[in-house]
């Protein structure tokens, strides 16, 4: 298990909803995607978060091994489900970009992102994910997230 350096302190979320990192855990609150690909979050703190995906029929391309799409879905949800801890509630978060880059192939499975984030301002994150199968990288990503306050 990869153990993330977060580098935004915990004065830096300051509407952090306790507890709301820990009970996502397990879980996958809204059906979609995320829920089809197996995606599930493992393990998140104060500006982190894990999620697993299994390489199983629903994950694997056609040479047997994990899909980019895939492990671009399984970065687009860690950009976006690892700031709601630290949101209003009611307020969302929308992915405006991210780089992905792939280093290796996933050929057993299951994989295992972790999310840190980098910057935090009202509007906006930068975030930063790592993918890995076992304890080697497969993946590696940055997003800009924009977060958008709760409607009247």
């Amino acid at each position: 298990m990869h153990r993330p350096h977060v580098p935004v302190s915990p004065a830096e979320l300051p509407d952090l909803v306790e507890g709301l990192a820990e009970r996502m855990v397990g879980h996958d609150p809204h059906p979609g995607l995320a829920n089809a690909l197996g995606i599930r979050i493992s393990d998140a703190g104060r500006g982190w978060m894990r999620a697993t995906m299994p390489l199983d029929d629903r994950t694997k391309n056609s040479f047997g091994t994990l899909h980019g799409g895939a492990a671009a879905a399984l970065v687009d949800h860690l950009l976006g489900a690892v700031l709601y801890p630290s949101m209003a509630p009611g307020s969302w978060a929308a992915t405006t970009s991210f780089t992905i880059n792939l280093t290796k192939a996933v050929r057993t499975g299951p994989v295992e992102g972790t999310a840190v984030i980098v910057s935090r301002t009202r509007g906006a994150a930068v975030v930063r994910v790592e993918v890995h199968e076992g304890d080697a990288l497969v993946a590696m990503a940055q997003g800009t997230i924009t977060i958008k306050p709760p409607r009247d």
